[in-house]
């Protein structure tokens, strides 16, 4: 198994496969195999994220709640009496490409898009909303905060922050940013969930190496094997009925 696919891009998403098990990574971003998904699973993300997105833009979401259905009013209505939505916005919907430098000498960059990047006070939040999906079980180790939060201080006073769309004056350090998740459930008895991680330069530099010593990984990798001890690391794994860990599991009773 061997791939000349050129990793120009990648994203958190991929990097957390890639962590996981190196053959989801191959069926999902070498070969792109995607399983058709139901769009109703993405439904309350999508029309939440919508009204928030009008709101950072200062645009009246009452029509769009006028026919929005019950659990997407039900969490608009519990986030919109949160402060964290009412930070000053600084970007919404902030798509990045941050530039990194493999062993082989070969740029390439890691992508992603945050919900919204905020000041509150003397820091600058990178806001992530979860409605249809928890907060992660581990949420400073997992590679979308680790990747966002190391995003935005490599791009925080760069020339080319304002070009897309970033409204922050000069560079910032990791001390001045952190990563909150809001979590809202679609019912009127759950309140609002917030999850608020710090960052420092330690976390920065050992983000940048372990970054680059994934992407050094892909340019040579061939093989993308399953892991060694025979154990599905994903539970709810799209490839696990072709990618061979169910064979090597019966091989080994």
């Amino acid at each position: 198994m061997s791939s000349s696919h050129e990793f120009s891009q990648v994203s958190s998403d991929a990097f957390k496969s890639w962590s996981r098990c190196k053959r989801q990574f191959y069926y999902k971003h070498v070969k792109r195999l995607q399983w058709p998904a139901d769009i109703q699973h993405f439904r309350l993300g999508r029309d939440v994220h919508k009204l928030l997105d009008y709101q950072a833009r200062g645009l009246d979401c009452d029509l769009l709640l006028s026919n929005a259905p019950r659990d997407v009013r039900l969490s608009w209505q519990k986030l919109i009496t949160h402060p964290t939505v009412h930070l000053p916005v600084l970007a919404n919907e902030w798509a990045f490409h941050v530039p990194l430098q493999t062993e082989q000498g070969k740029m390439e960059w890691a992508t992603g898009r945050i919900d919204r990047v905020a000041r509150s006070g003397n820091e600058i939040w990178v806001i992530d909303w979860k409605t249809g999906t928890g907060v992660p079980r581990n949420p400073e180790a997992d590679w979308q905060t680790r990747l966002y939060l190391y995003a935005l201080v490599e791009v925080a006073g760069t020339p080319s922050a304002a070009d897309l769309g970033l409204n922050i004056d000069g560079p910032l350090r990791p001390e001045q940013v952190r990563f909150v998740y809001v979590e809202v459930k679609a019912d009127e008895a759950t309140p609002v969930r917030e999850i608020s991680i710090e960052y420092n330069q330690a976390k920065h530099d050992a983000t940048r190496q372990v970054l680059q010593t994934i992407l050094s990984q892909l340019a040579v990798e061939e093989d993308f094997a399953l892991p060694d001890n025979g154990a599905c690391p994903d539970r709810y794994c799209s490839y696990r009925s072709i990618c061979g860990i169910e064979r090597m599991s019966l091989a080994s009773v």
